[in-house]
């Protein structure tokens, strides 16, 4: 008997089928952005902010080390996370069958305050899980997995309530989700082998598994009392939401 897991990746293969192209071409799309984007964030801002912040704290960044983790950051915060809630947003409305267009991946940009909030904020309660051990922060990571799924249904709620949100569609499932990531490194390792050129289909089939999988979770929570919106459609990103969930501080 299958696991849900090889159920829902079949259903992914099945939605890409007669179709990858759409697939390969909007993550090749999304990887000529991230490294423009990068290319700019990195010879515009990252002088103009180290400076600022080694004026501001009195702190000096100028060390190579200090420079590599802030051009880091910029690129996490600025690029890659707006970027990724774009590609989410594509391939939610690739999975409800909606109309998708390039302007799409830049759906981040369009509400860039609640990610750049969303990231941080999730991005440091992992952190502090991770100092008290390694397992702790892989469960934090995992509870908050579902964040920028919500995020991009709901960009108007604020991020406690997106944390707590993924926090309890993940009541239940983070072994199921953690296993269906794992599922994914031997692909991984063969889009590695060669050159990364796996990866433009890699992607496609990671972000559907992925949007599957939190698709379901939404129908599993709505006999419960409507705790997460009815599927609502990326293109009605500016709905207001007026529910409040309880408190994300514990990720368990």
């Amino acid at each position: 008997m299958e696991s849900q897991n090889a159920i829902l990746m079949t259903e992914a293969r099945s939605a890409l089928s007669g179709k990858w192209s759409f697939g390969v071409k909007i993550t090749f799309i999304y990887f000529l952005l991230t490294i423009a984007f990068s290319l700019i964030s990195n010879f515009v801002l990252s002088d103009f902010m180290s400076g600022f912040v080694s004026g501001f704290f009195q702190v000096d960044i100028k060390e190579e080390s200090w420079e590599n983790l802030w051009d880091n950051l910029i690129r996490a915060f600025l690029v890659n996370t707006p970027l990724s809630v774009g590609l989410i947003v594509v391939f939610l409305k690739f999975i409800r069958k909606e109309e998708t267009t390039l302007k799409d991946l830049f759906t981040g940009y369009k509400h860039f305050i609640p990610v750049f909030k969303t990231s941080l904020i999730v991005s440091i309660s992992i952190f502090l899980w991770s100092l008290l051990l390694i397992i702790p922060g892989i469960i934090a990571l995992v509870s908050y997995s579902m964040c920028y799924f919500i995020l991009a249904d709901n960009p108007k709620l604020s991020t406690m309530e997106i944390m707590a949100k993924s926090k309890k569609m993940m009541l239940g499932n983070k072994w199921e989700y953690f296993f269906l990531s794992c599922r994914f490194i031997g692909w991984g390792l063969v889009s590695i082998a060669t050159l990364g050129i796996g990866l433009l289909w890699l992607i496609p089939y990671v972000q559907t598994s992925q949007v599957l999988f939190y698709e379901n979770l939404k129908q599993q929570q709505a006999p419960t009392g409507s705790d997460l919106e009815q599927p609502q459609t990326p293109a009605s990103l500016d709905l207001e939401q007026q529910q409040t969930p309880a408190s994300p501080d514990q990720p368990f």
